[in-house]
């Protein structure tokens, strides 16, 4: 008896503190975004339809394969640099790497737009004119999601984890969703792949300025008022490593649909994509923990905390792995019910897929590597 007693004292007092309460926030947020893609996996397979799903999976597929060289790893570098000034009281360096961040991603994102463009354009007599419809509104996202990105970041910099991530994963997929509705009300029942690649694109516009408006709303004060301090070389070097990392993981999640483009018609794709859509369920309990302890990495690393840092460090890949094992288990028993009775009956055969993505899942840890970073990083 007493030992239950302990254990749920003790429980009781990890979710009062500020860590435990910014982990049931995250988590909660990331049920919420779960939720909601979900929502929207279903929304547009069953209103596109295989083939027109699988032209808006690939269209998306690219538009999140630009983001590795218009982001450059600095979401991640923007929360480090920022937690670090304010442990450190230094507002200066704060908004100078807000200021070189935002010029950077703008400027690296803006050229891909027009560089794919000029391409989509003289090669336009091979595309079919549906595809370059979704194209267009595609590459369009880019800067936007990417400077979305970094506002997120910012604003999970200064501490306010929960609040750092409504834009991108509740305000932008929620939009989505009412946007989806509202089209097939207006089109009778019916849309296609561009104009569901429109309503993202104004869900993403709608999340930008929202984002926005919540960095000015939980900015320091006096932050306007000081002189920006630039490290650019500093911070492009800190940021090499941080963009492959995060390159690799996003090529490993998209690469797959982007060569299918080449050997399997939209259908298959579309198919493919919905199939890797529910076994990302499983990244969900790691993603939201890693977004909770990266900026306290980042803090106890500047305070010379290594002892904490390795707990932090070992707790939360505890809780990702049962997190994941949880999930796993559910869907092995009851996932081919599932498919058949959501989606399309010809997606139950994939069902193979998700339990291995599921698995395979299980070894990520994705905070791992802001962890490694912070460590070895010499800034």
């Amino acid at each position: 008896m007493k030992t239950i007693n302990r254990f749920f004292l003790s429980a009781t007092n990890i979710v009062s503190s500020p860590i435990g309460r910014d982990t049931v926030g995250s988590i909660s947020i990331k049920i919420i975004s779960t939720v909601l893609g979900f929502i929207i996996s279903v929304l547009l397979a069953r209103v596109l339809g295989p083939s027109e799903y699988g032209v808006y999976a690939y269209v998306l597929s690219l538009v999140s394969f630009l983001s590795v060289p218009s982001q450059f790893g600095l979401p991640q570098l923007v929360v480090r640099e920022t937690a670090k000034g304010i442990a450190q009281k230094d507002l200066s360096h704060v908004k100078g790497v807000w200021r070189w961040s935002n010029k950077f991603v703008a400027f690296v994102s803006i050229g891909l737009v027009f560089l794919t463009g000029a391409f989509i354009f003289i090669f336009k007599n091979k595309l079919e004119l549906d595809n370059i419809n979704v194209l267009f509104w595609g590459l369009l996202l880019v800067p936007f999601i990417a400077l979305g990105n970094i506002y997120g970041a910012s604003i999970r910099g200064l501490g306010s984890v929960i609040v750092g991530q409504i834009p991108a994963s509740v305000f932008r997929p929620l939009a989505f969703v009412i946007l989806i509705l509202l089209t097939f009300w207006i089109n009778s029942g019916t849309t296609t792949a561009d104009i569901a690649m429109l309503d993202y694109f104004s869900a993403s516009v709608l999340a930008y300025f929202f984002g926005l408006f919540l960095l000015n709303r939980v900015s320091p004060q006096g932050i306007k008022e000081v002189s920006p301090r630039f490290e650019n070389r500093l911070w492009l070097i800190s940021a090499i490593p941080l963009a492959f990392n995060g390159g690799m993981r996003l090529i490993n999640r998209q690469a797959a649909i982007l060569l299918q483009g080449f050997f399997l018609n939209d259908a298959d794709i579309g198919v493919f994509r919905v199939a890797m859509r529910i076994s990302n369920l499983a990244l969900f309990g790691q993603q939201a923990i890693n977004v909770v302890l990266a900026p306290r990495f980042a803090s106890l690393f500047v305070k010379k905390s290594l002892s904490r840092l390795q707990s932090l460090v070992t707790r939360g890949s505890q809780i990702g792995f049962l997190i994941n094992l949880m999930i796993t288990t559910i869907f092995i028993f009851m996932g081919k019910p599932f498919l058949r009775l959501v989606f399309w009956r010809t997606l139950s055969g994939s069902l193979f897929t998700c339990a291995n993505s599921f698995g395979w899942s299980a070894r990520k840890f994705e905070f791992w590597g802001c962890f490694c970073a912070s460590q070895h990083d010499r800034s």
